[in-house]
């Protein structure tokens, strides 16, 4: 039952990243579902890839009793997040606040939760990452495939863009 429930929780923030994605960046800048520029939503992007690069990490501290660390790593990124937003979205605007989230995940999940890790388990941290990279690097390669081959055609509308993000989905799902 917990294996399932941790399956069901990835599937679903893979599905909101995919989501995420297709709002704040698909092909054409016309349809986005959200005014953003290209550096916002790369700022975000790159923000999410981070976060999801070390979730494992959190789930291995979680699954060893070692939940406090985890929690603290976590409000001290929501703090740094928060007061770089203010900084930064006063100077730089709806930019500003996206590059914060950058900044607040780099620095708390590689430079805080990410050594921990390494010390905790007694595993190297590069080592870490290849480990969690590693399974999905085929089905990446696949999924980043089919989505060139979908830029090559004139995506236009709404629906062209939800098949295509479906057509990438799947073809991740099914490499795996």
């Amino acid at each position: 039952l917990v294996m399932l429930t941790v399956n069901n929780a990835y599937m679903a923030s893979r599905a909101v990243m995919v989501a995420s994605r297709m709002a704040l960046s698909p092909a054409s800048p016309m349809l986005r579902l959200l005014p953003v520029a290209d550096e916002t939503a790369a700022y975000l992007a790159v923000a999410a890839a981070v976060s999801a690069l070390t979730r494992t990490g959190f789930e291995m501290l979680q699954g060893a009793g070692i939940a406090r660390p985890a929690a603290l790593v976590s409000v001290f990124e929501a703090a740094l997040n928060l007061s770089l937003s203010i900084v930064l979205g006063r100077t730089m605007g709806i930019d500003g606040v996206a590059l914060a989230t950058l900044i607040a995940a780099c620095v708390a999940q590689l430079g805080l939760l990410l050594p921990f890790l390494g010390r905790t388990f007694e595993i190297r941290e590069s080592e870490f990452l290849w480990k969690v990279l590693r399974p999905h690097l085929p089905a990446v390669a696949a999924a980043g495939l089919l989505g060139w081959l979908l830029l090559q055609t004139d995506l236009s509308g709404y629906v062209q863009v939800i098949l295509a993000g479906a057509a990438i989905s799947s073809g991740y799902v099914l490499t795996l």
